[in-house]
């Protein structure tokens, strides 16, 4: 006769770990310190280029069209916007790796 299994038991996997347990050794980082220190280094730039890279294009199309600074104004607010939501995209899985 099998017996029935309570919700708690219900969650566990093959092994017979919860999914909590196994979902938390699926996110600890074995990399070595140079890894992840160029990993954080290459998301910085990422977010630095998202920041910058829209000012930049609208600082230039205000000179081609010879319009007033109001495309470097709508590149420089786009470009703010994605680079923090970078950031928190970026802060949010450091602290899911800790």
């Amino acid at each position: 006769m099998n017996p029935k299994r309570s919700d708690s038991q219900s969650n566990d996997n093959s092994e017979g770990l919860p999914q909590d347990a196994d979902r938390e050794q699926d996110r600890i980082d074995d990399r070595s310190a140079t890894a992840k220190g160029i990993d954080i280094a290459t998301r910085i730039t990422t977010m630095s280029i998202m920041m910058a890279l829209p000012a930049a294009i609208g600082y230039y199309a205000d000179l081609r069209l010879g319009t007033n600074p109001i495309f470097i104004i709508v590149g420089a607010v786009f470009g703010m916007a994605s680079g923090f939501w970078f950031l928190l995209k970026l802060v949010r899985t450091l602290n899911e790796n800790e």
